[in-house]
């Protein structure tokens, strides 16, 4: 997929783009291209993909987009178990 002005293979792992090209993904209106990041994250929603998607939203707040990610991994994070280091103590 061509990003603006960055050209990655069809099959770069979403993890292994850049922030730019992730910024690019978000700024398209196409559930298509999503699919397989929104895959990606409900796989690992607590993951540094979630995390760098969540940062983007907020960097580059987007009418619609921006909430419809951060309720996608809240929704997902929220079905999963949090990773050790993320959970309270009993």
């Amino acid at each position: 997929m061509i990003h603006r002005h960055l050209d990655y293979p069809d099959d770069t792992p979403l993890h292994e783009r850049g922030d730019a090209a992730l910024d690019d993904l978000l700024d398209q209106s196409d559930f298509a291209l999503w699919r397989p990041l929104a895959r990606a994250i409900a796989g690992d929603p607590f993951g540094e993909l979630a995390e760098r998607v969540l940062h983007l939203c907020d960097a580059n707040p987007r009418y619609g987009t921006s909430p419809l990610w951060r309720t996608w991994i809240a929704l997902r994070r929220a079905r999963s178990d949090p990773p050790r280091s993320h959970r309270s103590p009993c």
